[in-house]
Parts: structure tokens; C-alpha cells; sequence
């Protein structure tokens, strides 16, 4: 048993020495990084990577909602329905055709933050390219009636220098039937040829050029001209732009009110009558343009006082500024100083030719005894403001008696005036198209739903983008985390004085502690392997420890325990 003991004291007496061991060789310079430091906390790919290793993607779910025109998770075999633009136009300069769009696509998982399993997305793939793609509704929609809800994500990967990121639902523009009947209208959109001519009902996104914005624009009948007029919406709300992904929902009401959301907040809200311009309805009445303003109309305010004199004490020719009589010398002044001096040390180089060069003189240095001092040469009091200084003078303003006010044109009845009331009642629609322009590549466009369901687009919100917004806020915070993380180890690890004895106990013991739940995590996560590498000694030491308790119980056992019960009375004599 005493044998024992000095075993566990040795072992216990030397850790400190292993640990420390430990401790150099675990944090070690390895070819230390220091633009990593910098990098650290940082939302750089590198750093997102390292962090996914430690947080469990979502699982990819797919959804098929009742009341939907168009939903689309993009999977393999729907993005084969989204068609790349065609289109051509006319080089006015050669006459000669050429593709508009010639920008790539491509359905591809996120590389930034990627937060569900097998997930995929529609992703622009060229920078400084026109994009366009659309897909066509499997059957004419009328969204008369019924409140319409446009909600989808994007995600940048990138910094956004200047990129489109907005859709349009397109107008179906065949003539009505007799029975105004959707079910029995074909569709006429052809994908192929869509552009930035086709025409389309709601254009809503944001654009992220400048400061940015997210467009809502409405093409709405002119039941007078019979022509489609674009009306956009005032004050738009600003869009996001860091690499997460965002929700951007319109909600267009029945009441002709609508509301903007992002990531399920509202950023706008209004009425379709009066947030838009040009307004959905014009005004009832216009200025005439025939209008003249009357010869007599007199407009100014104030006129000159013509019986105003100028004072006898009016001084026009006193200066605005005048030499300060009170300024007084410094002391340390060098009147008989310059600030430059000859070079007594330069000489005339041999090169020099005096009758083509003409005569060499030494060049000028800075004088070394002006340095440090108020100053050299002739002293000049400083100018100051006049007191006395008025200027030119002029006769003042007063009111004048026949200013009648500004003059506006009459208003007139205006006779382009209309009168849409429902302007909610949006057109027939064909299809939705992304056409755009972007500096930069890798945007992603996801979960696109159009339809007249809301309970529906906010289970959407919440089942999928809210499981993806919980992910990459995990994998962000724990990206931010590494640098504090890191800064903490630094300091945990700062090994005490030697000569602070009850600072190295503490300090062996908690990191000791420390490595044995980073091995147990480890472990459970990754295996022996990766266990191992995590702190070497201190697994080793715990081996060492396990033997010995098994050691010491053994010999508990043999010396003490299986005597006690080993030993049995001896059987009594009959004498006894």
C-alpha cells in the first residue's frame, strides 16, 4: 500500500513538469499566421468553413403548398423548367444582331454559410453580365379578387459592389375570352424570348447599386390611352447586403394596402393610391399650361428704399483689415536672419560650364538658427479685422405695398383624368422572370413563392428561412467566437510564476481539467484519433491514471478485502 502511494506521488510530482511540456509543445509557433490573427472573427470563407465543422446543418425539407401559382425550392428536376433567355437585339451602330443575355446560371449549393443539408438554389455564375431566366406558370393566373403575395430569398456570397436581385411577374397579354376564363386561356409566354421588353404586372427586389433599394413597381392600364403606365413606390425601404441569407415578402391586400417585409418584418407599408408616383389615379384637376401670369402681377417681396440716405459717419473707404498697433516684437525675433541661407559647403561641380551654363551660384539651405524660434527677417505686425469697416454701402429692403404673392396657373378639369378603383386587381398573369444586371457573381435566389395564401408564405418563412437564418446566426457567432475564444485560451494558458506556488496549482489543475473535457468532447464528435491529438500528455496521463486505480484496487483487494473474508474461525474442540 505504501509502495502505491509513492507511485501516485511521483506521478503527481512530475505532471506539472509534463503539463508544461505539454503546454509548449501544444502551443507552440507552428509557422504562426499573423494575417490569420487579423482575419479571426472575420466572415471570410476560410473562417466560415472552419466553423460549419463544429455546427450541424438543417435538414432540407420539401414542401408543396395548395394555394400557389409558383413554388419553387429548386431542385434537380425543377430547374430544368427555368429557361435562360435567347433573346436578341439590334447593334445600332452595325445593324448587326447579337444575344442580349449572356450571363450564366447554374443550380449550385451555397458556399457561404451553407446551413441545410442538400439544399440547392438558383445562382447567377457572371460577373458584368446581363442575366435573364424565367419560367412560365403552368396555366394563365387572374389574381382578381384575392390578395397576392410575391416572397423568395437571396444570398450574396460576396461584398455587392453593384448587383440587380429583384423579380417580374410577367403580364399575360392575350386578349380576354368571351367567359374572361383563365382555365381555358393558353399561355403564350415563351421563356426563350423573354427580355427586358417583355411587359410584366410587379416588378419587386431589391437592387443594390449605391445606397440601394427594393423596388416595387406597378404596370397599371390607362383605360384612356389603353396603355400600360409604370408606377413606383416612394421611399422605398433599404435592402441587405451581407453575406446571409434574407427573405423579401410583398403582400398586395384586397384593401388596396400593401406591406414590404424582410426577413418577416415589415420595412414598408402603405396604400396603393397614395405611395406611388406617378399615382395610380391622376389628379382631378392640372395646372393650365395655356396660362400666362398678368403683365401688372407683382411677385417681389421687397423692393429698394429708394428714400434711404447713406449716414454722414459711412466710411467707404476704410479698409476691412488694418495693422495690429499693439503687436509687440518677440524676443527671440531674428531680425537680422533669413530663413535661407547660401551652402557655403557646395561646390561648382567640374561639369560646370560657365558660358553655356551660364554663372554657377551655390544653392540655398534652410537657415538652422531660424528653427525653433518665432521667426527671421524683418518683423511685420500681423493684420487684423477693421473695426471700423462697413464697406459699400447700400440702400436697405423694405416691404413691398404691391406684392400680391406668387403666381401659380389656374387649375383646369383634367381631361386624361381616370378613375381605377381596385388598382389590388392586378392583370392576368404568365410567368415570373429574374433580368438583370450585376457586377458581381454568386447570387443566390431561393424558395420562390408566389401565390394568394398568407398563413401560407409564413409557414414558409418560419419552417424554412427560419431554420436557415438560427444556422447561419450559429455559424456567425461561432466564427466571431473563435477571436475571443482564442484571446481567452492565450490568457488561460499563461503559465504563473514559478515561485507563485498556489498560482501553478490552480493553474495545472483547471488546465488539466480543461484538456480532460476538450478529450471527452472530442472524442464523442471524432474518435480516438482526433482525441489523441488534442492533448497528448494529459491522455497519457489519464491511461497512467486508470492503470494505477485498477493497480491500486487490485492490491486493495488481494491485501485487504480477500483476508477479511478468507479467514474462517477454527471449529471447537469437545473439551472446550
Amino acid at each position: 500500500m505504501i509502495f502505491s502511494l509513492k507511485y501516485l506521488f511521483v506521478l503527481a510530482s512530475i505532471y506539472p513538469i509534463i503539463n508544461v511540456a505539454s503546454h509548449n509543445a501544444e502551443s507552440g509557433d507552428h509557422g504562426h499566421d499573423h494575417d490569420d490573427d487579423e482575419e479571426l472573427g472575420e466572415l471570410t470563407l476560410k473562417n466560415i468553413n472552419k466553423a460549419m465543422e463544429h455546427v450541424k446543418l438543417g435538414e432540407f425539407q420539401k414542401f408543396t403548398p395548395e394555394d400557389a401559382v409558383l413554388w419553387e425550392q429548386f431542385t434537380p428536376e425543377s430547374y430544368k423548367e427555368w429557361i435562360p433567355s435567347e433573346a436578341t437585339d439590334i447593334n445600332p451602330e452595325t445593324g448587326e444582331k447579337y444575344k442580349i443575355y449572356t450571363g450564366e446560371w447554374a443550380l449550385e449549393k451555397p458556399y457561404m454559410m451553407q446551413s441545410l443539408e442538400n439544399d440547392y438554389g438558383l445562382t447567377v455564375k457572371s460577373k458584368s453580365r446581363l442575366h435573364a431566366i424565367s419560367k412560365k406558370f403552368d396555366k394563365v393566373f387572374n389574381p382578381k379578387g384575392k390578395s397576392f403575395i410575391i416572397q423568395y430569398e437571396v444570398k450574396y456570397q460576396e461584398v455587392i459592389e453593384c448587383a440587380g436581385s429583384y423579380l417580374k411577374i410577367i403580364r399575360d397579354t392575350n386578349p380576354p375570352n368571351k367567359e374572361n376564363d383563365t382555365s381555358i386561356m393558353e399561355n403564350t409566354f415563351n421563356p426563350k424570348e423573354f427580355s427586358y421588353k417583355t411587359p410584366f404586372t410587379v416588378m419587386f427586389g431589391p437592387d443594390i447599386c449605391g445606397e440601394g433599394k427594393v423596388h416595387f413597381i406597378l404596370n397599371v392600364l390607362n383605360p384612356i390611352t389603353n396603355e400600360y403606365e409604370e408606377k413606383k413606390l416612394v421611399d422605398p425601404p433599404m435592402p441587405r447586403r451581407d453575406v446571409t441569407t434574407h427573405l423579401y415578402t410583398l403582400i398586395i391586400d384586397t384593401d388596396n394596402t400593401f406591406r414590404i417585409l424582410i426577413d418577416n418584418s415589415v420595412a414598408r407599408e402603405g396604400n396603393l393610391f397614395t405611395e406611388f408616383d406617378p399615382p395610380i389615379n391622376p389628379p382631378k384637376e392640372i395646372p393650365d399650361v395655356t396660362a400666362k401670369k398678368p403683365e401688372d402681377w407683382v411677385d417681389e417681396k421687397e423692393i429698394i428704399d429708394e428714400a434711404a440716405m447713406k449716414p454722414d459717419d459711412w466710411d467707404e473707404d476704410a479698409p476691412k483689415v488694418i495693422e495690429d498697433l499693439f503687436s509687440v516684437k518677440p524676443k527671440d525675433w531674428l531680425e537680422n536672419e533669413s530663413y535661407k541661407i547660401v551652402d557655403k559647403s557646395a561646390k561648382k561641380p567640374k561639369s560646370w560650364d560657365d558660358e553655356m551654363d551660364g554663372e554657377w551660384e551655390p544653392p540655398m539651405i534652410d537657415n538652422k538658427k531660424c528653427i525653433g524660434v518665432s521667426g527671421c527677417g524683418p518683423y511685420i505686425r500681423p493684420m487684423i479685422s477693421n473695426p471700423n469697416y462697413k464697406g459699400k454701402w447700400t440702400p436697405p429692403m423694405i416691404r413691398n405695398p404691391k406684392y400680391k404673392g406668387e403666381w401659380e396657373p389656374p387649375l383646369v378639369n383634367n381631361t386624361n383624368y381616370y378613375e381605377i378603383d381596385n388598382p389590388c386587381d392586378l392583370t392576368k398573369l404568365a410567368g415570373v422572370g429574374i433580368e438583370l444586371w450585376t457586377v458581381n457573381s454568386d447570387i443566390v435566389f431561393d424558395n420562390i413563392y408566389i401565390g394568394t395564401a398568407e398563413e401560407e408564405s409564413s409557414k414558409y418563412a418560419f419552417d424554412i428561412w427560419g431554420v436557415k437564418y438560427e444556422k447561419e446566426i450559429e455559424i456567425e457567432e461561432t466564427v466571431k467566437f473563435a477571436k475571443t475564444d482564442k484571446i481567452g485560451k492565450e490568457e488561460f494558458n499563461r503559465a504563473p510564476s514559478m515561485f507563485d506556488i498556489r498560482g501553478q496549482i490552480l493553474y495545472h489543475f483547471y488546465r488539466f481539467n480543461g484538456n480532460i473535457q476538450t478529450i471527452y468532447s472530442t472524442l464523442k464528435k471524432h474518435g480516438i484519433v482526433e482525441a489523441y491529438k488534442v492533448s497528448p500528455y494529459t491522455l497519457l496521463i489519464l491511461v497512467a491514471l486508470g492503470l494505477y486505480a485498477s493497480f491500486l484496487l487490485f492490491e486493495i483487494k488481494r491485501k485487504v478485502i480477500n483476508p477479511i473474508f478468507s479467514s474462517t474461525p477454527k471449529p471447537k474442540s469437545k473439551s472446550e
